[in-house]
């Protein structure tokens, strides 16, 4: 499948070019929802157009006029299929009446080699969930943005968590991430708005232990006829697994069910929810530390370091060290050094963790584990002096040309082979970008020199303090 077709056309929303245009159109002229800040996220119905295609402009309404983002993940829990794990589209193209929608192979491509992920074609073919939402993006982009487009089968709360990792660095000011969500589905009218309406505000909290005790006490409620309270939970859940340490707002936009469509009824109703994730500050989520979190962090870092090596117990960082910048989830390197000589680097690409919690634990790696060199001891605490390296998103990159050594790190993977150079390197050994990745192809990840040719090559900046 490397164009995926049209499954619902005709059926969920109008199956030729201009009638489906014209639907579109008129749904964002009637849209109230206003721009604010720029959104990261958004949630978004999946029904038939007549139903929930109005509620569905008013989130697409809050993007600002003139943005582009660099990709859009659309991600949607599977309806018409069992499996395990998350299908990630590596075809070319999601095909809709508007025309073909690029798929960003690249993208796809690597995340179906990380943990849980897989392309299972059968999966996607008579899947709406995603299909649906791509005529939005293309009335407001055409075919200038690739699509990542994800479907969620069969996972527990814990296999979510293993989702949201790898997607959790692409979350950022150069990513839209779109979520295909009904809310509940068959109660009554009346119950339909408490029930989303509770579900809605459990959402907006931005804690998916939250989330997960809204809907077990909504299913103890055994509301009459209602099939499921959240219809897309493991969509959402992975959305607020990624968001829930990220300096981001959710707002709720609008709310209908197809009872209030005339093709509707008050019996058996499905509930729909416009809501907008939006970044908080103004520079559109970019990550930075001020003087006191850094040295806070190498605080953290150093208390670990002498705990250990003093036998007292673990350390425990004070809470009030604790901004919301120390628990969000970003890469970090962390280096040690006696006097000038290096003594260990260890780190992590992903922020697996909160940032704080990372730094204890790569700095404890980088004294004891690093296994080119001799552990730190105890006699040595008085000379150690420690770097920390805190990464920003990732970005990828198709030629050297566009690596600034000094400036960037590089990241370069080939299937099991992956390495990485921080940016301090090509400006300590004064290397030019080929020589930066041909070392770090060579030295990091196990390939010939020139293996970063045929390779994925990602770039990346660092905050880069120590002691």
């Amino acid at each position: 499948m490397n164009i995926r077709k049209p499954a619902v056309a005709g059926r969920f929303y109008p199956g030729k070019a201009k009638e489906l245009n014209n639907q579109v159109s008129g749904f964002f002229k009637d849209a109230r929802s206003k721009p604010e800040k720029l959104p990261a996220a958004l949630l978004v119905p999946h029904a038939g157009y007549v139903f929930s295609g109005g509620v569905a402009a008013e989130a697409f309404s809050v993007i600002p006029s003139g943005i582009f983002y660099k990709r859009i993940f659309v991600i949607g829990s599977s309806h018409t299929m069992h499996f395990d794990g998350a299908s990630v589209f590596c075809g070319s193209h999601y095909k809709t009446p508007l025309g073909n929608l690029p798929v960003d192979r690249d993208m796809a491509e690597h995340l179906k080699k990380e943990r849980h992920f897989d392309f299972i074609p059968r999966a996607h073919q008579r899947e709406h969930s995603l299909e649906v939402q791509m005529p939005f993006i293309q009335y407001l982009w055409e075919d200038k943005i690739p699509v990542v487009p994800i479907l969620l089968g069969d996972l527990s709360s814990e296999e979510i968590g293993e989702v949201a990792e790898p997607l959790s660095p692409w979350f950022n000011e150069d990513s839209l991430f779109v979520i295909s969500t009904d809310f509940s589905h068959f109660p009554e009218y009346e119950d339909a708005l408490i029930q989303d309406r509770l579900t809605a505000e459990a959402i907006a909290k931005n804690n998916p232990a939250i989330l997960e005790k809204r809907l077990n006490e909504a299913k103890k409620q055994k509301v009459d006829n209602m099939a499921t309270p959240l219809c897309g939970w493991t969509s959402v859940l992975t959305l607020l697994k990624i968001t829930e340490n990220k300096a981001v707002d959710f707002r709720k936009l609008i709310y209908r069910n197809s009872g209030d469509s005339p093709y509707g009824n008050h019996r058996e109703v499905v509930g729909y929810w416009a809501m907008s994730v939006e970044w908080q500050n103004p520079d559109k989520g970019k990550f930075d530390l001020t003087d006191a979190e850094k040295s806070n962090l190498l605080h953290i870092a150093r208390q670990a370091l002498v705990h250990r090596l003093q036998k007292k117990k673990s350390y425990k960082a004070p809470g009030d060290l604790l901004t919301h910048n120390l628990k969000e989830r970003v890469g970090v390197f962390v280096s040690v050094y006696v006097g000038d000589d290096l003594r260990g680097c260890i780190g992590s690409m992903r922020g697996r963790k909160p940032l704080f919690k990372l730094v204890e634990e790569m700095a404890l790696s980088a004294a004891l584990d690093d296994d080119r060199f001799k552990p730190i001891s105890q006699d040595e605490i008085p000379e150690v002096k420690i770097e920390i390296s805190v990464l920003t998103p990732m970005v990828k990159v198709k030629s050297a040309d566009e690596i600034i050594p000094g400036e960037h790190g590089v990241y370069i993977t080939n299937g099991w082979q992956k390495g990485t150079l921080l940016p301090q390197v090509g400006e300590k050994m004064n290397w030019t970008a080929e020589e930066l990745l041909g070392h770090c192809a060579r030295d990091k990840a196990g390939m010939a020199w020139d293996g970063w040719k045929n390779a994925g090559i990602y770039k990346y900046e660092a905050i880069i303090f120590k002691e």
